[in-house]
């Protein structure tokens, strides 16, 4: 995926255009450069699976976000509602879930 800029910076516009903020061109920068990867490389994406900006995304039991990542909270809840495994077979299932 293509991350988004290191740093805000205060909301800072940039010169040519006081109405867009630099964070937002320098995202919108990396995402032709990695667009045009795509396309020198002749790999194709699906438009509908695609995410171009978003605050967080849950991705396999972790929230990630500007600030980092963390484990769902519903994947805490899954593993602390579980209940007491009594089998080989159903340790192996827990052992899946929580990894």
């Amino acid at each position: 995926g293509v991350k988004g800029p290191q740093s805000r910076y205060n909301n800072e516009p940039i010169p040519q255009n006081p109405n867009i903020r630099r964070f937002v061109f320098e995202y919108a920068q990396n995402y032709d450069e990695f667009l045009g990867t795509l396309i020198a490389n002749g790999i194709t994406a699906s438009g509908v699976k695609t995410t171009m900006a978003a605050f967080d995304l849950h991705i396999v039991g972790s929230v990630v976000s500007y600030e980092g990542w963390k484990i769902s909270p519903s994947l805490i809840q899954r593993i602390l509602d579980w209940p007491v495994p009594s089998s080989v077979s159903e340790v192996r299932s827990f052992l899946g879930l929580a990894g």
